[in-house]
């Protein structure tokens, strides 16, 4: 098949397109006629997990663009002629058609948004917007743990965005006791080059700051968190040739996550009127934020289910075997894996509460076909790892089920 030749499938009443779970998926659908219901399996606040589709309507774009199993369920609500779409098609469909491109960017854009909120809200915390106010309530954060470096970028950026705010007496006053263990995010202070070179453990943009720049990894890796009840929450480790921070550019908005470098790092960093005039003429930039948004609303949609588990057990098993997904990688297989983050950033990911981490760890160490070794969390059997995380996801169902009843 080529570009041109997109293909047409015809489908009964009551037949199912897409399930959730389906690996690997291949198409999204465009409706040409009918209806399709597309169940979602999260609740989120204020939504319906039912949505009806007709003629025109996109479903299943978010797993095939990450190339991911689908997150939704979509049946014929009667006979449904549909387009089918490959991820390869995707550039060649919004080629001719730059505003639609724009719409779905837009539209992905807005969902991540509000599936952070609903991340967010899953932890019980009752924070609000973001803000100036976010910037200097996360570096009261870090300064409790003596990460002085993301401390005092938090700070002065606080100071910069809230000139008359309440707190820039104490910003003020932290910074001074702090700055000379922060050297190295001092040194990176006015650094507005087009490539640059962070250290480990230096932030490069943080949650409710105002964003004009968009970041492409070069070498390293960025961890994307948040702030979540006074602890800091893993949303994504990202590796060279993944962008960032391109939510700020695209809504107008202040950044809703912070980006601190993994390990040293090189950017490419892409303004704001350079990333506009890119969209406008490279349609592959287009295709690449669509992917990368696409990426997000999975990632953060496994996020939120994981966060639904009572069991925190469970909750790190789930999520290596998301990232098994992620990967690409066959949970059936017996073969070992090495994961590329340790325990301490896999109970960050999930949210295990300070007071259960231990024992949560050391249920999972019980295992041993999981360890950790030089830093990163090993398995020597893959098949385990997806065993273990269906075994507990049936149970936390099974227990809802009896409290319901």
């Amino acid at each position: 098949m080529s570009n041109a030749q997109l293909g047409m499938m015809l489908c009964r009443k009551g037949a199912y397109i897409t399930t959730v779970g389906d690996h690997k998926a291949e198409f999204f659908y465009i409706i040409r006629s009918g209806t399709v219901r597309v169940t979602k399996e999260i609740d989120i606040r204020g939504e319906s997990r039912s949505t009806t589709l007709t003629p025109g309507d996109f479903f299943g774009v978010v797993s095939t663009m990450s190339h991911h199993p689908h997150i939704d369920t979509a049946q014929a609500l009667d006979e449904v002629k549909i387009i089918t779409v490959k991820k390869d098609q995707f550039q060649f469909l919004i080629q001719n058609n730059n505003a639609v491109a724009m719409n779905i960017i837009n539209g992905f854009s807005k969902r991540v948004r509000q599936l952070n909120k609903e991340l967010v809200q899953k932890s019980g915390s009752g924070k609000g917007e973001v803000g100036p106010h976010t910037l200097f309530m996360s570096g009261e954060v870090y300064v409790k743990s003596s990460r002085f470096n993301e401390a005092y970028f938090l700070y002065t950026k606080y100071i910069e965005e809230a000139p008359r705010g309440e707190f820039v007496p104490k910003a003020k006053a932290r910074i001074a006791k702090i700055k000379p263990y922060a050297k190295q995010q001092v040194e990176l202070e006015h650094d507005t080059s087009f490539t640059r070179r962070y250290p480990d453990g230096c932030m490069i943009f943080g949650e409710g700051q105002k964003g004009s720049e968009l970041y492409i990894i070069q070498k390293g890796t960025v961890k994307i968190t948040k702030i979540i009840n006074s602890k800091e929450i893993i949303l994504a480790i990202l590796k060279p040739g993944d962008m960032f921070g391109e939510m700020a550019l695209l809504e107008d908005k202040p950044r809703s996550a912070s980006a601190i470098c993994n390990s040293d790092t090189d950017i490419m960093v892409i303004s704001r009127s350079n990333f506009k005039k890119m969209v406008s003429e490279q349609p592959q930039i287009i295709t690449k934020l669509t992917i990368l948004l696409a990426e997000r609303i999975w990632g953060t949609t496994k996020l939120i289910e994981n966060a639904n588990m009572d069991d925190y057990v469970g909750r790190l098993y789930d999520w290596l075997s998301v990232e098994l997904e992620k990967a690409d990688i066959s949970p059936n297989k017996k073969d070992s894996f090495k994961f590329n983050f340790g325990l301490e950033e896999l109970v960050k990911i999930v949210g295990v509460p300070k007071e259960n981490t231990d024992d949560a760890l050391s249920k999972l160490l019980s295992n041993h076909k999981v360890a950790e070794k030089d830093g990163k969390v090993v398995t020597s059997d893959l098949s385990e790892i997806r065993s273990q995380s269906a075994y507990f996801k049936k149970m936390d169902k099974i227990k809802k089920k009896r409290i319901h009843n």
